[in-house]
Formats: C-alpha cells, sequence, structure tokens
C-alpha cells in the first residue's frame, strides 16, 4: 500500500524536482558566475529580467527561496500521511502558484522582456501546484477550512512580496530618480571632475557588481550604435551608466558646429530617454535597445509614442515635466565638455582610468577597457 502510495506521487516529484533544477541553475549563475544562463545575453530578455531589481529579495535571487520551497516539497511528499506534511503542501502550492502568476505579470507588463528560463520556473509551478491542490482537494487530508486557511496565508504573503517590490521601485523616484539597487554607491571619472551618484543615474545591469562603467551617447549616433551592440556582450559583472548626450548646438554647446541632419531631434530624443528612466526605470533598457535597432535614427514623433507604450502617457508627461530631467541634460552636456578631444562619441569612462571616446571597433578593444575599471 505505501509503495503504491509512492509511486502516485511520481508525476508531482518530476515536477518538482524539475522545477528546482531551474531555480538552482538559474540561482547559481547569479550568486557564483555573475553570468546569464545559457542563451541568454545581457541585454536580451533573459538578461533584463534577471538583472532587474524585481529578481533579488532583500539582495538574495528570487530563485534561492524557490529552490528551498521545492526542496520542502519534495520532502513533504514522501509523508503524506502526515498532517503537518499537508499543510507545508498546500501552503507552499498557494505561495508557488501566486509567484508565478506575479512574476509573469511583472515580466509582461511591468518590466516589458520575457525570461525564457523563468517562464519554464514558473509553468512547472503551476503544473505542480495545481497537482497538489487538486490532491488537497480530492483526498481531503484536512478540514476545508483549514485548506482556505492556508490558500489565504500564502497570497497574503505574496502580495506583500509584491507590494514590498513595488514600494522599492517607487521610493527612488520620490527620492530623485534611479534604481534602488545603486543607492549610496559612487563613481569619480575624469580625474574627479564628474562624480556619479549611481542612484540617480541610468543604470544598465546589477548594480550591486564591483565593476561600472559610463558611457555618453546619443541615440542618433551611428557609432554609438555600434559601441551599444558591443556592450550588450560586456562581462555580467560591468554594470553600465548611461548619460545620454545629445550632439546638438540646441541644447549641448559644446556640439561640433555643423552636424549632419540626423542629429537634428537630438535633445528632444535624449530628454525621453531620461524621462522613460525617470518614470519607470525597469521600462528603460527595452526604449534604448529600440532606439538603437534600425540603422537610422527613430523620429523624436516615434520616440515619443513607444515611450507612452511602456510607461504610459501621465507617467511620461509628469517626467517630462520634472526639474531633474532638465538638470540632468545639463550635467551630461557639461561632463561632455569636460571630456574635450574632438568632442566625439561615444565615450566610454571608468574610475581612474583615461576615457575612450569615438567608435569602439571590437570586443577586444572594449574588453581591453573594461578590464581596467573599477567603482568606488
Amino acid at each position: 500500500m505505501s509503495e503504491s502510495r509512492d509511486q502516485s506521487y511520481l508525476l508531482e516529484r518530476t515536477v518538482c524536482v524539475a522545477a528546482w533544477l531551474v531555480s538552482s541553475y538559474l540561482a547559481v549563475v547569479k550568486l557564483w558566475t555573475r553570468s546569464t544562463p545559457l542563451g541568454c545575453g545581457a541585454a536580451d530578455g533573459c538578461g533584463q529580467v534577471l538583472s532587474s531589481s524585481f529578481a533579488d529579495l532583500a539582495g538574495v535571487p528570487i530563485s534561492v527561496f524557490a529552490a528551498l520551497l521545492y526542496t520542502a516539497v519534495l520532502i513533504a511528499t514522501f509523508a503524506t500521511a502526515s498532517v503537518w506534511s499537508w499543510r507545508v503542501l498546500v501552503l507552499a502550492a498557494c505561495v508557488i502558484a501566486g509567484s508565478a502568476i506575479w512574476f509573469t505579470y511583472l515580466q509582461v507588463a511591468v518590466i516589458g522582456e520575457l525570461c525564457p528560463w523563468c517562464l519554464t520556473a514558473h509553468a512547472l509551478g503551476l503544473l505542480l501546484s495545481a497537482r497538489l491542490l487538486w490532491r488537497a482537494l480530492r483526498t481531503q487530508p484536512l478540514p476545508l477550512g483549514h485548506l482556505l486557511g492556508l490558500a489565504g496565508a500564502a497570497l497574503l504573503g505574496v502580495a506583500l512580496l509584491g507590494f514590498l517590490q513595488l514600494r522599492a521601485q517607487a521610493l527612488p523616484t520620490a527620492a530623485g530618480g534611479g534604481s534602488a539597487l545603486a543607492i549610496d554607491r559612487h563613481l569619480e571619472v575624469l580625474d574627479g571632475k564628474l562624480q556619479l551618484s549611481l542612484a540617480d543615474e541610468i543604470m544598465l545591469g546589477d548594480a550591486h557588481v564591483e565593476r561600472v562603467a559610463v558611457v555618453m551617447l546619443d541615440y542618433a549616433c551611428p557609432h554609438c550604435r555600434h559601441t551599444h551592440g558591443l556592450l550588450d556582450t560586456r562581462p555580467a559583472d560591468v554594470a553600465l551608466c548611461v548619460l545620454p548626450v545629445p550632439l546638438s548646438r540646441s541644447c549641448n554647446a559644446f556640439a561640433p558646429e555643423h552636424m549632419p541632419a540626423r542629429f537634428q531631434e537630438s535633445c528632444e530624443l535624449a530628454r525621453l530617454g531620461l524621462a522613460v528612466w525617470r518614470a519607470q526605470p525597469a521600462a528603460y533598457p527595452g526604449f534604448e535597445r529600440w532606439m538603437f535597432l534600425p540603422t537610422t535614427p527613430r523620429t523624436a514623433a516615434e520616440a515619443k509614442q513607444h515611450a507612452v507604450e511602456l510607461v504610459g502617457e501621465a507617467q511620461l508627461t509628469a517626467a517630462l515635466r520634472d526639474p531633474w530631467l532638465d538638470a540632468k541634460l545639463k550635467r551630461n552636456v557639461a561632463a561632455y565638455g569636460a571630456v574635450g578631444e574632438g568632442r566625439r562619441l561615444p565615450v566610454l569612462l571608468t574610475a581612474g582610468s583615461p576615457a575612450l571616446i569615438g567608435r569602439v571597433e571590437d570586443t577586444a578593444q572594449l574588453s581591453s577597457f573594461l578590464a581596467r575599471g573599477e567603482a568606488r
């Protein structure tokens, strides 16, 4: 009888082990290799989801908690005669299902990118939860009131997690924009002429890493587009601080006098990039990739429409009116003026190293430069 009961849980255990393997792999990649999973780039959807602030809780990757939860479920399936095991199974099933729905929603509606590894883990989790809850309702190992109480407690916990994550995202905007992950970190470049508080800057990648590179770019600049593509291949332990700098005399007195027509709307494009970050930091990576996707620059009208689609018209309007935006643009222009040497873009900066000015030709040149940079 015991052997038959154990065999009847074969599907649940198989799914649980598969979900545990995916979650454990993501945890190992994040904690020990500090890279991205197989098939993922630092700047594609998978990389952006896993490097977002929603992928961690109190500095610990969500995948670690998921792996621990699946471990508890697997153990509990071997003691289903116990009331306590069923309490663990029902509570865990509801937490897993609620979390899968929440994190899928974040990918679709907030981050705007999809992570195949994460979606696989969520799908396995939902299947496992459905099987466990179906068994609980069918066999009634606990009174219905207890089942509902456990489900309510689990969903309340998931709701609290969502509230804390959204609150963490909102706090930097009230305090000056940027990513909460970068608070209290500073970087000095250009021999101390440019001092950056990373909590107040556009940050791409994991702001907890040791190394930070700064890039000045114009969304209409072809050399910036080429270099941007190379920066997408940067190591996962290098975060990127982005300073939009328009090569247009209408808002940048340091820009060359005679620039091609492609830079005519550079000032507005730079303001839109800053506004997207100000309104919703998680939406900015997708906006930047979209801006650099075609070989010719996006028009300001196209960029504004896409920004509205990403963050909403009301949020974009409020961000464009925020005094922070123009102050940030002036600071970026002043930093560009401090670089000198031909007024070219892009400009790459790291602490304690000379600036790399102009088009980066290949990954070897980029790797050599990034190897010298360290955050202070």
